[in-house]
């Protein structure tokens, strides 16, 4: 899903302009096949066998639906999907980060956050009685499908099955297929009037109360989703891939990216060597003032 949206997004762009960014993600350390998988690099990055969460809070924004009115503690913080894709996106736009990895790091942030504020239950966070605490933007929230459980956001992920969610580019039948749905839903998406110029607020509230009003609507913790749910799904999902993949080659235009990136030096690519020593100095770095402070400060 993902990937179709960054498809879609650079496809304008050509080739030139593609393997010019390409050639940028691959100096900061990255072997990306297609720009277009610079979209999927934050959730790549918690799989196996690398398994680091720590960007994972940057996929959400937990803005309460609480149709009980109950008394509730919000889970926002300034930390979140919202605050960190606005920051982003006004680093890029004033045009100071010209630098390879700073550049090629946030280009990954900003691809992959525009995809997710587009995407339903990952701006928004239900609070009832059988979820007092919250159901962590669907996470917690299991429905049944096709027999078996699964929770309300891994269903959305995958367009409620239209997407598969299994496709690791590690091979040419990924890609046909990714280059297969990316033209069928192009060619389906027959909006002209598409927002193109909305911010990423009015994104978000639009999200969010389809979220709402739609995605939550008839279900309870447990329930069966029906066919007419998964219809609803799965159209809805063919839509936003194509509009998230718009609205980033839109803005990519807007805020000159494309421009920067033709000025990002790219001359020599970091070694794995040379990656593999400073995430060693990384990881021995708090061991070693650990042991420091506990020779020198540390109360005997």
């Amino acid at each position: 899903m993902l990937a179709i949206a960054g498809e879609v997004g650079l496809e304008q762009f050509g080739f030139s302009l593609q393997k010019k960014l390409n050639s940028v993600f691959q100096n900061a350390g990255d072997d990306f096949t297609r720009v277009s998988q610079a979209a999927a690099w934050l959730y790549y990055a918690e799989r196996p066998p690398f398994n680091i969460p720590s960007f994972n809070h940057w996929h959400f924004y937990s803005q309460p639906i609480n149709p009980n009115n109950l008394s509730i503690e919000t889970h926002i913080d300034v930390d979140n999907l919202k605050d960190n894709f606005d920051s982003i996106r006004k680093s890029v736009r004033g045009g100071k980060v010209s630098r390879t990895w700073p550049f090629a790091f946030l280009m990954k942030l900003y691809l992959t956050g525009m995809c997710d504020i587009y995407s339903p239950l990952h701006v928004s966070e239900l609070f009832n009685e059988q979820f007092p605490n919250g159901d962590r933007n669907g996470r917690d929230f299991y429905v049944k499908y096709n027999g078996n459980f699964i929770s309300l956001y891994d269903l959305w992920e995958t367009g409620c099955g239209y997407f598969d969610s299994q496709v690791d580019f590690t091979s040419e039948d990924d890609w046909k297929k990714i280059d297969k749905l990316t033209n069928e839903l192009s060619l389906a998406f027959t909006s002209e009037d598409w927002p193109s110029t909305l911010s990423v607020t009015q994104v978000i509230e639009g999200n969010y109360n389809y979220t709402r009003d739609t995605v939550y609507n008839g279900l309870v913790n447990g329930s069966e989703v029906s066919k007419e749910y998964i219809t609803t799904c799965q159209n809805y999902a063919q839509d936003i891939v194509i509009l998230a993949g718009k609205r980033i080659a839109t803005d990519l235009a807007n805020l000159n990216i494309i421009e920067i990136a033709k000025q990002i030096p790219y001359a020599n690519a970091i070694r794995s060597s040379e990656v593999a020593a400073w995430s060693i100095l990384f990881i021995f770095t708090p061991f070693a003032a650990l042991l420091i402070w506990k020779k020198h400060f540390s109360t005997k």
